[in-house]
C-alpha cells in the first residue's frame, strides 16, 4: 500500500513539473510619457496606457541558453494611444529619457546580482541539508543491531532523517523558485535592453 501512494504522488509530481505555465510582461505609459516595464498588472496604475505581451513557456523542453524562456524576438507594437506617448518623450528631449531608462537599468541590474546572492544561500542551504539528510538516513537505516535495546537509538534516527527530509523538500523548493525568478529577471532585463536599442 505504501508503495501504491508513492507510484501515485511520484506521478502526480511528474504531471506538476511538466505542466506549462504563461509570463506575462506588461509595458505601460503613465500620464507623464514615460515607458514602464513591470511581471504584475497590479503595479500598474488605473490610468495608464497598457501593453500587454504574453507568451505560453513550455517546462518540457531545453531552448538555447540565450532564450531560456522560449520567447521569440518579436516585440509587439504599441496601440495609437501609447505611440503619441512615445512621440512626447521624443519632444521633451532623449536626455530626460536616458537617464530615466539608465536608473530603471541600473535597479533590474541591482535586483539581478541580489537574486544570484540569495540564489547561492539557498542552494549552499539545499547541499548542506541533503548532506545532513543521507548521512543521517544512512546511519539510521544501516544499523544492523535490532535488538530491543537500540530500538530507541533507531526511533529516533528515523525521526531525525523525516524532519531532515521534510527541511531538505523546503530547501529544494526555495532553490529552483529563486533559480525561476532569477531566469525570469535575466529575461526581463535582456527585453528591455532590446527596447532600448
Amino acid at each position: 500500500m505504501k508503495w501504491i501512494n508513492f507510484v501515485i504522488w511520484g506521478a502526480s509530481l511528474t504531471i506538476l513539473i511538466s505542466a506549462q505555465s504563461e509570463a506575462e510582461i506588461y509595458k505601460w505609459v503613465d500620464e507623464n510619457g514615460k515607458v514602464h516595464f513591470t511581471d504584475s498588472r497590479t503595479n500598474i496604475p488605473i490610468r495608464s496606457k497598457v501593453e500587454t505581451r504574453s507568451e505560453l513557456i513550455s517546462t518540457t523542453t531545453n531552448k538555447e541558453k540565450s532564450n531560456p524562456l522560449g520567447i521569440t524576438n518579436h516585440i509587439p507594437t504599441l496601440s495609437g494611444e501609447s505611440l503619441q506617448g512615445e512621440k512626447r518623450i521624443e519632444k521633451h528631449g532623449s536626455s530626460k529619457v536616458n537617464s530615466r531608462q539608465k536608473e530603471i537599468l541600473e535597479k533590474m541590474e541591482k535586483d539581478i546580482i541580489e537574486f544570484r546572492k540569495k540564489l547561492k544561500e539557498y542552494e549552499a542551504q539545499y547541499k548542506t541539508i541533503k548532506q545532513k539528510s543521507i548521512e543521517t538516513s544512512q546511519e539510521a537505516f544501516n544499523d544492523l543491531d535490532y535488538s530491543d535495546q537500540h530500538r530507541e537509538d533507531r526511533h529516533s534516527l528515523q525521526r531525525k532523517a523525516y524532519w531532515l527530509g521534510e527541511e531538505l523538500a523546503v530547501a529544494k523548493s526555495n532553490y529552483f523558485d529563486m533559480k525561476e525568478k532569477l531566469k525570469y529577471k535575466e529575461y526581463q532585463l535582456e527585453e528591455f535592453r532590446r527596447s532600448l536599442e
